[in-house]
């Protein structure tokens, strides 16, 4: 397992839960941090590779951590990424965010020089959720207002698909603006919890830890 088995002067990106930590001091807080015999395999890996932990290299004396025990109060960076030496100016970023339902953080890295494709038009469908929602259906009902737009046409399939066309126009519309409020709240609470869990791999106090609690269920999907 020392040596992995790739394409010559290819570029290696390794990441996830490795269950051990790298370094005990900077990696672990509570209980007792130690350092695992399976470390000197990820290490003889990484040397015959030539890898690095990327996010150690960008934050050498912070401490973060990728997963928590509540009681007793444990902290551990288990879940890194290896990614080869030789792309580390590569690398736009790399960073620890709060993820929910999970007692592990999500990790996160962003590579430069991929291609970013446009998407084109997708396909809508209308959310029969958005019936149950007062202000939506407040807004669809202009039908005296469509009706006296089209009040020329006679053919009544045609005025049927107009009609149909205006309810979609006036969907569209509103369902952007609260996809829109909606992400613009999650963005929100997302960066509140992001600094949150920055407080608590800092400062595990339990006032800490249940607002941090807190977030994560204003967060979770309903």
């Amino acid at each position: 397992m020392d040596n992995l088995c790739v394409v010559e002067n290819c570029n290696i990106v390794i990441g996830g839960d490795f269950n051990v930590i790298l370094h005990p001091d900077l990696d672990g807080n509570g209980g007792n941090p130690k350092r695992k015999e399976s470390v000197k395999c990820i290490e003889n890996i990484c040397l015959a590779n030539d890898l690095i932990d990327i996010w150690r290299i960008r934050n050498p004396n912070v401490k973060r951590f990728t997963w928590h025990q509540k009681t007793p109060m444990i902290q551990r960076r288990l879940d890194f990424w290896l990614v080869s030496n030789a792309m580390q100016e590569d690398i736009d970023n790399v960073d620890v965010i709060s993820s929910l339902k999970s007692d592990h953080s999500a990790i996160v890295l962003s590579i430069n020089g991929i291609e970013i494709r446009s998407r084109g038009p997708s396909f809508w469908k209308l959310n029969s959720n958005l019936l149950d929602d007062k202000e939506c259906v407040f807004n669809l009902m202009k039908y005296p207002l469509w009706n006296d737009e089209f009040k020329e046409v006679t053919d009544p399939r045609l005025f049927w698909d107009l009609m149909k066309y205006r309810i979609r126009q006036e969907s569209i519309s509103y369902s952007k603006l609260k996809a829109k409020e909606r992400r613009s709240k999650m963005a929100a609470l997302e960066s509140k919890l992001n600094d949150c869990q920055k407080m608590c791999d800092q400062d595990p106090l339990p006032e800490n830890m249940n607002t941090f609690e807190v977030l994560k269920t204003e967060l979770a999907p309903e």
